[in-house]
């Protein structure tokens, strides 16, 4: 048991003391709970009004194209696809 033991913890300690060079191992226990609630609420009052506005934009759109589908010709909007070269033999 001592056999298999010894190389584990040996490894995982050359492990943590190589990862420490790059990266701070120490674990910091400064959670603050509004801190994460406040964030959380400020995403999702940022999204509700980035929604409210793209439901106005888009009854505004739909309102422009109803009144004006009689100029909006939908087959023009798209460009024709790209010609096709020809393979050449080898």
């Amino acid at each position: 048991m001592l056999k298999r033991a010894i190389p584990f913890i040996v490894t995982f300690v050359l492990g943590l003391a190589i990862a420490s060079i790059f990266v701070n191992i120490v674990p910091s226990f400064n959670f603050k709970r509004g801190d994460r609630n406040r964030n959380h609420r400020q995403i999702i009052s940022e999204l509700e009004k980035d929604n409210d506005q793209l439901r106005k934009e888009n009854r505004c759109l739909k309102n422009k194209t109803i009144k004006q589908t009689d100029e909006f010709i939908f087959e023009d909007s798209v460009p024709p696809p790209m010609p096709i070269e020809p393979r050449r033999n080898r």
